[in-house]
């Protein structure tokens, strides 16, 4: 079924990440590392320019994991 609004969207895009966090464990060993480059970027005070390109890495790798797990779900169909 189609959502029919902006915040339909947003939340099965949110169960979707949530779902992925709780039955691949690849998934959470990403989002930790994701959490300590982050905090790391912090104590180590990197410029403005720097963090931002670091969240789009981060992004870019949870999203490719995301994707991987879709494509194995499926072909374990």
């Amino acid at each position: 079924m189609k959502p029919k609004s902006w915040l339909q969207s947003a939340n099965l895009a949110i169960e979707g990440i949530i779902y992925s966090v709780k039955t691949q464990r690849h998934m959470r060993y990403h989002l930790y590392a994701a959490l300590v480059a982050l905090i790391l970027s912090l104590v180590l005070g990197i410029s403005r320019t720097e963090f931002i390109l670091l969240c789009m890495a981060i992004v870019l790798v949870l999203v490719t994991e995301m994707l991987n797990t879709a494509i194995e779900t499926t072909v374990d169909m």
